[in-house]
């Protein structure tokens, strides 16, 4: 493993099988009300000599969505950070850029409390060896792409199309990717006052990435939310120089992972699911709209 790459833990998702552009908006309504939410800190990039010293945290807000009019739900999750000190992540100037790539497992959901490893963990959700190949071949790729300028969707989307092979026994993979980092909004984003950068991110702006379930009838079934409260889905964020080649060529990965493991009040308790607050009161769910930036796969 490069001396860069580091193995940490943090994040939860699932997502669509199919490429889906996300919406853009002001405000992501969906998740003004979310049914659990989950968050833990890693410490940020630093690229040498450039004092861009900060930790991060790392959250997550799960919502159920149901759609009356053809009696269907969806369950929608987003990711995003914020940063202390702040740093502007979104700032083109930001002499660092990356991607962020979501990976979802086939089969029986694993959570990040196997084992009683708890928060912050990916053990027991991917091999030792399968995580040490999935950091080396991103971080790899991205000190290949050092001094190539911002990132793309195209280049975040190469990362993982051909999994390590350590990863062959892991029924996992990608299923999100999104280039957020170093990389201004979008002018529909740009129009919108005030909006806050990646590094000061929320549950409703500022996402470093959203996805969603496959829809479920009827839309008062909890089986997909049970299973999304209670999964674990890693989370690669990685991250190189705009303009290091050479011997200045730089670049950094975090595989995370995590579970939405705080239940809001009056949403679905589920057994097994990680640490809960409030107590079940009721299903929970919205009839709102979906929103972020980046892709499903």
């Amino acid at each position: 493993m490069t001396p860069s790459a580091h193995i940490l833990a943090a994040a939860s998702l699932s997502l669509l099988a199919l490429p889906h552009a996300l919406a853009q908006t002001c405000l992501d309504t969906a998740f003004l009300t979310p049914n659990a939410t989950g968050s833990l800190t890693l410490a940020g990039f630093q690229p040498p000599e450039i004092g861009l010293n900060s930790t991060y945290t790392l959250s997550t807000a799960l919502v159920a969505q149901s759609f009356p009019g053809n009696n269907s739900g969806v369950i929608l999750q987003t990711f995003y950070l914020t940063s202390a000190p702040f740093i502007d992540l979104s700032a083109p100037s930001l002499p660092l850029t990356g991607c962020v790539l979501a990976l979802e497992e086939a089969g029986s959901p694993k959570s990040t409390d196997v084992d009683g490893e708890g928060q912050g963990t990916c053990a027991g959700v991917l091999s030792t060896d399968c995580q040490n190949a999935l950091v080396d071949q991103v971080n790899n790729a991205s000190l290949v792409n050092s001094g190539m300028g911002p990132s793309t969707m195209a280049m975040c989307a190469e990362y993982l199309a051909t999994m390590p092979a350590e990863c062959s026994g892991d029924t996992f993979s990608v299923v999100a990717v999104a280039a957020p980092l170093g990389n201004a909004p979008s002018l529909s984003i740009s129009d919108c006052p005030g909006y806050p950068s990646i590094g000061n991110g929320s549950a409703t702006q500022a996402s470093l990435i959203e996805t969603e379930s496959a829809p479920y009838t009827p839309a008062s079934n909890t089986a997909t939310y049970d299973t999304w409260v209670k999964q674990a889905t890693p989370l690669i964020i990685t991250a190189w120089l705009k303009n290091g080649t050479g011997p200045e060529a730089w670049s950094d990965t975090r595989l995370v992972c995590s579970t939405p493991d705080d239940v809001v009040k009056g949403s679905r308790v589920v057994s097994g699911s990680g640490r809960t607050v409030g107590r079940w009161g009721g299903w929970g769910v919205v009839v709102l709209g979906m929103v972020g930036w980046g892709a499903f796969l």
